[in-house]
């Protein structure tokens, strides 16, 4: 097994950053209660995965060639729940890189 570890850069207060698979549990879960914990929703499209973390309402995108990442808090505007889930619907035809992602919410 290989577990994410998230590298932040103190730069951008943690935005985004680095990231690295280790082989060694307890790294993953360190990584895991420090900065994505209750993650859901993956999804992986064009070397890029992303998921949502319930616990901080924050949506990742790791990049999978650079391994590098980027994070936001969706939480706003139309988006009044937690973020919950995430989904890309594939475009056909004239422009299919343009695909729509989509993040699910759970409201009260």
């Amino acid at each position: 097994h290989e577990y994410l570890v998230l590298e932040p850069n103190e730069a951008t207060n943690g935005l985004s950053g680095n990231f690295r698979w280790s082989q060694i549990r307890g790294e993953g879960e360190d990584s895991s209660s420090s900065y994505h914990q209750n993650v859901e929703g993956m999804e992986c499209q064009n070397g890029l995965l992303i998921f949502v973390t319930k616990r901080s309402r924050e949506l990742f995108t790791l990049d999978l060639d650079s391994l590098t990442y980027t994070k936001f808090n969706p939480v706003g505007g139309l988006f009044e729940g937690e973020p919950d889930s995430v989904t890309h619907m594939y475009k056909t035809g004239e422009n299919p890189d343009k695909n729509i992602l989509f993040i699910t919410e759970e409201a009260d």
